[in-house]
């Protein structure tokens, strides 16, 4: 079992249940008052055209309006209800830029410590990472090649 401890949720995956063959990439998005036609978008292309499994996806979820809708987005992408965070800051972390940076270095870390991935993606909803076709397009194969890569911690 493995605590998110950035987001002070707990979940049952362990590294063997993540996708966490070699060069498995590892992706982490923020949901907030986000359309959920944007959910949509994002889940299409992530999981669809680069093949990135659900559960290598990653969603950390604040007030996400409309619910109903968000949560059509994740059952139609397949995306495991553990994957899905609702961090609740305390009083001395509110909603802000640092701290929602904080969270995503402490998730990232996590992921690449504990559930040993090799790669992993920070990515806002609206953001679409467009790997070079050199590399066949896909985000995982230019992890893999390019020099430029930067490999986890």
């Amino acid at each position: 079992m493995v605590t998110f401890a950035a987001c002070g949720h707990t979940t049952n995956r362990t590294s063997q249940e993540a996708g966490t063959s070699a060069g498995a990439l590892g992706i982490i998005t923020y949901i907030s008052h986000d359309p959920p036609e944007l959910c949509a978008a994002f889940m299409s292309y992530y999981i669809g055209t680069q093949r990135i499994k659900p559960s290598d996806v990653f969603v950390i979820e604040v007030d996400a309006i409309p619910e109903d809708a968000i949560r059509s987005c994740y059952e139609r992408a397949k995306l495991p209800a553990a994957n899905i965070h609702r961090p609740k800051p305390n009083r001395a972390h509110q909603w802000n830029e640092g701290y929602r940076i904080e969270m995503f270095h402490r998730f990232e870390r996590l992921l690449l410590r504990r559930l040993r991935y090799t790669h992993v993606l920070i990515v806002d909803l609206d953001e679409f990472v467009l790997p070079s076709p050199q590399y066949g397009g896909q985000i995982l194969d230019y992890l893999q090649q390019s020099p430029y890569a930067q490999r986890g911690i």
